[in-house]
């Protein structure tokens, strides 16, 4: 099902040579360019399926966020490109 994004609601968009692919977010409060702050693992209760696009969480106006893997979710993405042309 299609649901109705919100009014904050943005894609973010992520690429390598080999895909692209957008992630829509309820909403962007920040950019990090080039210092990540310290990364922490992930809670042990993190659901498997979520814990393998993650690498990990960082505190972010003291709440933990999760970080992206950007790699897993282009592979993410071009395995749905292997399965079409399957």
């Amino acid at each position: 099902a299609v649901m109705p994004a919100r009014t904050r609601s943005r894609v973010v968009v992520v690429s390598s040579p080999e895909a692209s692919a957008g992630l829509l977010v309820d909403e962007v409060t920040g950019v990090v360019d080039d210092e990540l702050p310290t990364l922490e693992p992930l809670p042990t209760t993190m659901p498997a399926a979520s814990a393998r696009i993650l690498v990990g969480q960082v505190l972010y106006d003291g709440e933990p966020v999760g970080v992206l893997d950007v790699a897993a979710v282009l592979d993410l993405r071009l395995q749905l490109d292997r399965t079409r042309a399957g």
